[in-house]
């Protein structure tokens, strides 16, 4: 799951090399966010990581993905004719669950 929302955020593969030792190498050293085609935020980064840390102890859990701040969150609204900008929450967000 973590590889594909990588490549859905940044659209490239965040592990990619027709040589399997270089592939593993870059497995080994983590996933990167060089040059993305858009900005990403650091919660979004964050929820990446976890999601395809090598160590499957310290991965992160369907549980914990759901309740993540950038899944479980609040998102920014778009500004009004007044100009100011809100936050859209349900008064039951995910996070409740969490």
């Amino acid at each position: 799951m973590g590889v594909v929302l990588y490549t859905m955020v940044t659209g490239r593969m965040p592990f990619d090399d027709t040589d399997m030792k270089m592939l593993l190498e870059q497995i080994k050293r983590g996933v990167s966010f060089n040059k993305p085609k858009q900005q990403i935020s650091d919660d979004c980064k964050n929820l990446i990581r976890n999601m395809l840390d090598l160590n499957f102890m310290k991965r992160i859990s369907i549980e914990g993905i759901k309740c993540h701040r950038w899944l479980a969150g609040c998102s920014p609204t778009p500004r009004t004719a007044s100009g100011q900008s809100g936050r859209a929450c349900s008064s039951t967000t995910a996070e409740d669950d969490c």
